[in-house]
């Protein structure tokens, strides 16, 4: 057996058969070669040396580890050699066939895309027959049908392209919203993590949303985990972190503890993570964990460790539409020891339960309601309510409702205790729409932060009224909703300064303005001042040489009233005196104030 270093001289043969064996006769790549070892004759190729190698693991089965060795040791000496002679290794293939440049989509091509995409077909639909027949017949042969491998392509070059523009469309944006959400399939199979952006445009004050991810979400929903999978999706959009004001998600403990522990550090808004005592040290927690028995090494004999994923996620803004639905999916079971509540919503469950489980039941009460029944769902939120809300539709034939269902019927007093709760927990339901819904007061503008704390505030009012008239069959329910709103919404319903955020949104909210402090002369005047400071710091730090100045506002002798006026129970807008626009902030914020428009156009 020769060494790795011998026989250098014909390295165009394999090193097995320079090696191992003895060439007795080549013809071409044909080889008969005769091993070392035994000398057993054995036929192959120089292209292709498996015959040899099969030879060394059937008789010579204590040479096969000598053989990999001595194999990797001869490759490394020729590639060395292949460098210092100038040679190259094995081009790539790009080099030699260009990778062909993207043609721009035709029109037949962008229809069809927009059909499989916009409808969710799968890629298979282009090559059924009818599907083709359709594409020819509409088009009168003008049209080709696009193959699935061609569907493939033209999707991701779509994505491509689609991603490039998002893109460069977020650098021209300031400031940005950002959610997030994690939700289970059905059976529990599959997890994602859904993210949505979300900004205003400066010129014309629209609220815009975009889409960026809904990603598969492997693993445990650890808070780690949702940190590194968010950063990943901001970062493929190449959006600062600074520009996100903040993140909005719902209250899992996995979500707040992630913005928790990788929330970006204070800025200069005041918003702050945890406060230190006075006269603390940052680091006297780390110290005080350190055994006084622990060895120290020297950076020499520390193991090398992977470098860690640094996450920076922006301030965490829970969901007030998700807590509000807590106050009525969970902490409306606090009036569980109402006898007539748990009667009612066990018949119902029954008749909800055997309509979606029995297509037999669902077609006998559709026959007889002419519409189906809503069933309540855990994660659409306000199910249950419009659930009873379409049973109390019809009111006159829920007892052959129930019957046809093969559930116990309800009795007279369950079904007012049922319209009783409809009452109790309307003016709940009825903000939760409004809140999660994409249009608020202000003409479609959309629903912006600003209409929190009027919302809530006319809750609790309503709430109150209701309790007033103490219902006979729903005693106690109003109390524990009004109990429940104040306790997880403290700090808005106080117009704390915790929320500051939240009270000047409204306040520059043009519809609302200071309308909804009408009947709290104190907090009237502190959150004018409070707004008026604000506005003014922020035209102090900003660059420009003078104050943006408003347009003047005509001034009408007259009320204006708007629907959404009844719900919030605020009174018609009443005109004042004309004035003059000056340039200094607080005549811009009076006259912002006492202005009877209430549309967004006034901002521009």
């Amino acid at each position: 057996m020769s060494s790795p270093d011998e026989g250098h001289a014909d390295d165009t043969l394999p090193y097995i058969l320079r090696s191992f064996f003895t060439v007795d006769q080549q013809e071409g790549e044909k080889v008969t070669a005769k091993c070392k070892t035994c000398s057993r004759k054995v036929k192959g190729n120089t292209k292709s040396t498996g015959n040899f190698l099969d030879h060394i693991k059937s008789y010579h089965k204590d040479q096969v580890d000598q053989y990999n060795k001595e194999r990797k040791v001869d490759d490394k000496r020729r590639r060395e050699q292949r460098k210092r002679c100038g040679g190259n290794d094995q081009p790539a293939i790009d080099s030699i066939l260009p990778k062909k440049p993207r043609t721009n989509m035709s029109n037949s091509e962008r229809l069809q895309l927009k059909f499989v995409v916009k409808g969710l077909h799968p890629y298979s639909i282009v090559e059924e027959s009818g599907y083709r027949d359709l594409i020819t017949g509409a088009s009168q042969g003008d049209w080709m049908p696009l193959s699935r491998r061609t569907l493939g392509r033209r999707c991701n070059d779509q994505y491509v392209d689609m991603k490039k523009a998002m893109t460069e469309k977020y650098t021209r944006v300031a400031y940005f919203g950002i959610t997030a959400n994690i939700w289970t399939c059905k059976g529990k199979s599959r997890s994602f993590l859904g993210s949505t952006l979300h900004w205003i445009d400066q010129h014309t004050l629209k609220r815009h949303s975009d889409v960026l991810a809904c990603r598969r979400f492997r693993g445990s929903h650890t808070f780690d985990t949702i940190a590194k999978l968010i950063n990943e999706i901001v970062d493929e959009y190449k959006i600062p972190m600074e520009k996100i004001v903040k993140a909005t998600t719902d209250n899992g403990s996995n979500f707040v503890k992630a913005f928790r522990m990788y929330c970006r550090p204070a800025n200069d808004d005041g918003e702050s993570g945890e406060e230190l005592e006075e006269g603390q040290d940052p680091d006297d927690d780390l110290l005080e964990d350190i055994d006084e028995d622990v060895e120290f090494l020297t950076l020499a004999e520390v193991p090398p460790q992977p470098e860690p994923t640094i996450c920076i996620l922006p301030l965490l803004h829970r969901c007030r539409s998700h807590t509000l639905n807590l106050v009525c999916s969970c902490d409306v079971v606090l009036n569980r020891k109402n006898k007539l509540q748990r009667s009612a919503f066990s018949k119902c469950q029954a008749l909800w339960n055997a309509v979606s489980r029995s297509t037999i039941k669902a077609e006998q009460v559709h026959s007889i309601c002419g519409k189906g029944l809503i069933t309540p769902v855990p994660t659409r939120w306000n199910s249950l309510y419009d659930s009873i809300i379409r049973l109390l539709e019809f009111e006159d034939k829920l007892t052959q409702i129930f019957i046809a269902a093969g559930s116990p019927v309800v009795t007279r007093n369950e079904i007012d205790f049922l319209i009783e709760y409809v009452e109790c927990t309307k003016p709940v339901c009825v903000a939760l729409d409004r809140l999660q819904g994409e249009n608020g007061s202000g003409q479609n503008y959309g629903t912006f932060y600003g209409e929190v704390i009027p919302t809530l505030l006319s809750v609790v009012a309503q709430l109150e009224k209701i309790s007033q008239k103490k219902p006979n069959l729903c005693d106690g329910l109003p109390n524990i909703l009004l109990i429940q709103i104040k306790n997880r919404f403290q700090a808005f319903l106080e117009c704390s300064m915790d929320v500051k955020d939240a009270m000047i949104a409204t306040i520059s909210h043009p519809y609302h303005k200071l309308r909804w402090l009408e009947n709290n002369a104190a907090k009237l005047s502190e959150m004018t001042g409070v707004f008026k400071t604000t506005v003014l710091s922020v035209a102090l730090s900003s660059n420009r040489n003078s104050i943006p100045t408003l347009s003047t506002v005509s001034v009408m002798p007259t009320a204006n009233k708007s629907p959404d006026d009844d719900f919030f129970g605020y009174s018609p807008v009443q005109s004042p005196t004309g004035k003059t626009i000056e340039d200094l902030v607080e005549s811009q914020c009076n006259d912002y104030l006492a202005s009877t428009e209430t549309d967004f156009a006034m901002l521009h």
